[in-house]
């Protein structure tokens, strides 16, 4: 059982790495002037009541700020644990500059090591996050599913601008 979830472990890693690459190949298409602008202005162009205007960009820097708090939480959470909704308003802030995609980059590394670090043990504990329970194993797929979900949403962006998206395949 425990080698299945190192491998399974291992997979998420190399997936994820992949899609990360990928939607950072996206933004880096667009042009800079158009990673700050919305296609359409509509009271629907927002997520949730945290992001009001939803750019390339800030989906980008949303990304890396919520698997950031995840990677944290998720490597030193106890079983049963409640993992917070990733909010971490100063790195939001350092990331808005213009450095943020080799910013995010970085981060991203350390993402990488804190999830490769996780123990067997670990990815078994039980944890409930946004109402729904998960093992941390199962969270880690989720986080996958929430990065897959906005390099969607960038792809659209990056399609009505006019530019030829990264090919992720």
């Amino acid at each position: 059982m425990a080698s299945n979830l190192r491998a399974e472990r291992d997979r998420f890693l190399k997936l994820f790495d992949r899609l990360a690459s990928s939607m950072t190949q996206m933004v880096e298409l667009m042009p800079a002037e158009r990673r700050e602008a919305v296609p359409i202005e509509n009271p629907s162009m927002r997520f949730g009541d945290r992001r009001l205007r939803v750019t390339a960009k800030n989906l980008f820097i949303h990304t890396i700020v919520a698997e950031h708090c995840w990677a944290r939480d998720l490597s030193c959470c106890e079983d049963r644990a409640v993992v917070a909704l990733p909010r971490d308003a100063a790195l939001t802030q350092r990331l808005s500059s213009d450095d943020y995609l080799n910013m995010a980059q970085s981060i991203h590394s350390n993402n990488i090591e804190s999830f490769t670090g996780l123990s067997e043990d670990q990815t078994e504990k039980n944890v409930s996050f946004n109402g729904s329970d998960w093992t941390v194993m199962g969270l880690l797929w989720g986080i996958y599913s929430h990065r897959a979900f906005h390099l969607g949403n960038i792809d659209i962006y990056v399609r009505q601008f006019g530019t030829e998206p990264a090919d992720f395949f």
